[in-house]
Parts: C-alpha cells; structure tokens; sequence
C-alpha cells in the first residue's frame, strides 16, 4: 500500500513539475493532482502506522510513537520555509520545490521496499462493541466498527472536528497578521510557532499518558478553546506564536492517543479497515474546515471568524464530555 501510494503521489506530482516547466498548467489541473495526492494520503498513514506496529516491540510503541511525532513537528517546521526558499530559485520556471518533492516520495516507497516486516497476527480485545458481528468484509466495515463502539465514536467525532477547525486556523492568523500590517517574515515565523510547540510537546507524551485516555483528550481540547479565542486579540506575531505554541503543546500526545485507543483496542483482522476509515474521517474535515473558515473571512472579520470556530470547538468537547464512556476508558495493557 505505502509503496503503490507513494509512487502515485509521485507520478502526479512529475506531472505537475512538468506542466510548470513547459508552461501548460492550469487550475484544473492542479485540483486534480490535489484530490489524487489527498487521497493517497490516508492509506499511506494508515499503513505507516501498521508498519510501525510490525517492527517495534509493544513495550517500545509509545516511545516509537513519541519519535514519529518529533519527525511529523520537525517536518512542519522545516518545510514551509524550504518550500519557500525553494520556489524563490528562478530555474526550471519555479519547479525545484516540486522536483524536491518527487525525491521525497521516491525516497519514501525505498524505504517502503527496505522493511521487511510479517503482519501483526496477534489477537486483541476490541473496544466497546468494535468486534461484534462479521466486520470483515465490505468497504464500510472500519466505518461501521467505529460507529459500533462508543469511545471510538466519540474520538474519532472530536478529533474530526479539532481536524475541522485547526485546519484553518493558519488562515485565519496569516488574515489577522496581515491587518496588523505585519511583515511576510514574521507571519512565517509566527505561524512556525505551532510547529516548535509540536517538538515541544514530544517528551510529554508519556507524563500526560498517566492520565485515563478520555480525561487526556477531553482536558487537552478543553484547553484548545481558549487558547484559539486568544487569537482574536491583536497583540502581533509574538503573542501568535506563543499562543500556537502552546496549543500545539498536547497534539503529540493526542495523536498517540489515537493509536493507543484505535490500534491496540481494535480487533487484529479488522485493524488496518479501522485504522483507514479513522485516518480517512480525519482527514475530510481539513478541505471542510478550510472552507468553512475561508467563507466565514469573506463575510466576517477574522476575529469573529476565530471566536465562532472556538464556540464550535466548545461545543464540540461538550457533546463529548457527557459520554460516560470516554470518562471510563482505559489504556490497554
């Protein structure tokens, strides 16, 4: 899957490099080669989190787990402003940038040919009501063993909808910024302040992970909400940065969570359809959050915008704070 993917990803993107070099692209063009790179992306994380899986041993997860989040903070930080520096060079009509990242999806798939891993086989309690009834087959199976299961419901709804919201939030502060007629430099620098408080966040997965996995996700978006209605108040890109650090401060131990409670609780022959269906449910609220908030910019101030997408988000923890379920939930052994 990782390796069919990335070549996917790719081909699409030579396609693109191409079409800038010889003076031929279009938006059509670049829409389409971004719902082909988008849909890659959920099986590709799918199966990386499986494979990571087959490769450490279960004592040693978390602590892999931690690391990834180290490579996903330290990749956020460093590709923007790659991405930017390259783009400047005046070769090949702007196209460095892309042929940098075909050699980063050829790099991937070797490395895809480099594991040599068996599947995971051994078999696990399913959380709630995930095992019950013939799950095996049928596209929609992931789908439905999540809505099978109370906490995986009500995780996967949450974090769809922090997905949602966080995915414009970098919008949002680029509109604030701008208003305070700051300096393209410094928003690149304030928005990279998420970014370094993702880093940051990585040695304090395992502390937080003593709390119960529901108390964690409900704490950590409990502080989510005011943290984005602080955005609205103007006090330039150092008062950004600091407020995205922060929030970024819980993420890494929020996308362990996510393994902890879906990989490890789901059912081992339904493992890799729950994973795909959870990556792939997160991964439709970011082109919907996007959206949304870009609407909401075009007829709202920004900081408006900001305060009704912390309202949403408290609504959000609230649905979820009632369910007794996620309060009981507990870290497998």
């Amino acid at each position: 899957m990782l390796i069919v993917a990335e070549s996917c990803r790719a081909l699409v993107t030579g396609v693109i490099a191409a079409a800038l070099i010889m003076g031929w692209l279009s938006l059509p063009l670049l829409l389409a080669a971004a719902v082909l790179i988008g849909a890659c992306q959920p099986m590709t994380s799918a199966a990386r989190m499986l494979l990571i899986r087959t490769v450490v041993p279960k004592e040693q997860l978390t602590r892999a787990l931690t690391q990834d989040e180290v490579r996903i903070n330290g990749a956020d930080l460093a590709g923007p402003p790659l991405g930017g520096a390259l783009y400047g060079l005046q070769a090949l009509a702007h196209a460095v940038p892309f042929l940098f990242t075909i050699g980063s999806f050829v790099l991937s798939l070797i490395s895809g040919f480099a594991v040599r891993a068996e599947p995971d086989r051994t078999p696990s309690s399913p959380a709630g009501d995930a095992g019950h009834g013939d799950l095996s087959n049928g596209v929609l199976a992931g789908i439905t063993a999540i809505w099978a299961s109370p906490v995986l419901r009500a995780t996967t709804a949450l974090l769809a909808t922090v997905n949602a919201i966080g995915a414009g939030l970098g919008l949002i502060a680029v509109v604030i910024l701008r208003d305070q007629s700051v300096s393209p430099a410094m928003i690149g620098l304030a928005l990279g302040g998420g970014a370094v408080g993702g880093l940051a966040g990585a040695p304090l997965v395992r502390p937080l992970h003593r709390l119960r996995p529901g108390v964690l996700l409900i704490a950590v978006c409990c502080l989510f909400v005011p943290l984005i209605a602080l955005l609205a108040v103007p006090y330039g890109p150092w008062w950004m940065a600091a407020l995205l650090f922060v929030t970024m401060l819980g993420v890494p131990s929020i996308r362990v969570l996510v393994d902890v409670l879906v990989l490890r609780q789901a059912p081992a022959d339904q493992r890799g359809r729950i994973v795909a269906a959870v990556m792939t449910l997160l991964a439709i609220g970011m082109p919907a959050g996007l959206a949304a908030s870009g609407l909401l910019l075009q007829y709202l101030p920004a900081q408006t915008t900001v305060l009704i997408l912390a309202g949403l988000l408290a609504i959000g923890v609230l649905i979820t704070a009632v369910k007794p379920q996620v309060w009981q939930a507990r870290w497998p052994d």
